[in-house]
């Protein structure tokens, strides 16, 4: 009989990529007190009823990589009744065959991470061991809300691609901060900040023109996959008029600026534009439908870093399965074997059976236990 080793050999074999995290250990989060998996380098099945602990084994992995949940903003909320601190682990192999092991602890009062026993003092080194991407139930606010969770969706992407985007964005957020406050006193110094703004922000475009550039293409090679009557556009709005420089803008926008208290242009209001025959879609598409469109920018996205960094991003798919025909799902799944990301897929389905054998893992969660 093939054991679970000589099946992740296998599957790392067959891999372009071999990124894949090959151990977790979660302790203390929300109902789990201790649960261990040797997660499969390809697709990983949690199934389990509601509330049994399923999907805080995607959150844990969330947790680890951005250090921060999807589900909650209360670190009092994520740590198990009568403890007083959430320890994750993981080992992960990367391309090059190395073996990392990393270690988050998290308290009410203090936070800490580690990579191979070295602690990490920013948040960037962690995010970087591990590129990640998730699709949740909500996934489609991604097209009918405003353009914050665009934004950082193509945040997320631009910051594994270009390794000094992190720091523009804080260099930015510090200048857009002195402007703001600047706005509070004489306007002869707000300008003052304007050309440090100009410089920063059309070099955030820039590498936020080439991530948009690299989704699209990625969806345009599936689009007419899930939707053959559709014509697909999506175009990158920088955040201030386009026929003029940041500079320029922000001068005219000076005295409004004043009243409102703050400045309102610049990278900062910037949009991902989505149509569907040239009408903004989610004006068009139903609610399975905006989910299905957000399912391929995500996956678009982490593709596109992956032909970047040549690693292979992690996927995490809670709950994929509603507001989805048949089809579209065996569609969407099929989409997920192809790309051959590390993929955690929670089900309320103990039987569903969505690949060939060698191909995943399934792991049944009771009570915030494997069993």
């Amino acid at each position: 009989m093939i054991t679970l080793i000589q099946r992740q050999i296998l599957c790392v074999n067959k891999l372009s990529n071999k990124l894949f995290l090959s151990k977790l250990t979660i302790n203390n989060l929300r109902l789990i007190t201790r649960l261990k998996i040797t997660p499969h380098p390809h697709i990983n099945i949690i199934s389990g009823k509601n509330g049994a602990g399923k999907t805080t084994i995607l959150e844990a992995i969330y947790l680890l990589v951005r250090n921060k949940s999807f589900r909650s903003t209360s670190i009092k909320n994520l740590i198990k009744k009568n403890h007083t601190q959430i320890n994750i682990s993981a080992t992960i192999n990367n391309s090059t065959g190395y073996i990392q092991h990393l270690l988050l602890k998290k308290s009410a009062t203090d936070n800490s991470f580690s990579i191979n026993g070295q602690q990490q003092n920013k948040l960037t080194n962690v995010a970087h061991a591990l590129p990640l991407g998730i699709i949740t139930p909500n996934i489609h606010k991604i097209i009918e809300d405003g353009p914050n969770q665009r934004r950082r969706l193509i945040d997320w992407g631009v910051f594994h691609v270009e390794h000094d985007y992190a720091s523009l964005v804080r260099k930015y957020k510090k200048l857009l901060m002195q402007r703001n406050a600047a706005l509070q006193g004489n306007l002869k110094e707000v300008v003052i900040w304007d050309s440090q703004l100009e410089i920063i922000s059309n070099e955030i475009t820039l590498k936020r023109k080439r991530s948009v550039e690299g989704i699209n293409n990625s969806i345009n090679d599936n689009f007419s996959i899930f939707f053959p009557e559709y014509e697909f556009q999506a175009t990158f709005r920088k955040g201030w008029d386009k026929n003029r420089s940041l500079k320029e803008s922000l001068l005219k926008s000076l005295k409004s600026d004043k009243k409102r208290g703050f400045t309102s242009i610049g990278p900062h209001r910037a949009d991902l534009i989505i149509k569907i025959n040239g009408k903004l879609s989610k004006d068009v598409l139903s609610r399975g439908e905006q989910k299905i469109l957000a399912i391929l920018i995500v996956l678009s996205n982490l593709n596109n870093i992956r032909s970047h960094t040549k690693e292979n991003p992690i996927l995490l798919c809670d709950d994929i399965f509603s507001e989805l025909d048949k089809e579209n799902l065996a569609l969407i799944l099929n989409q997920i074997k192809q790309n051959k990301f590390q993929t955690f897929i929670t089900t309320l389905n103990k039987n569903t059976h969505i690949y060939d054998p060698e191909l995943y893992e399934m792991f049944h969660v009771e009570h915030g236990e494997i069993v």
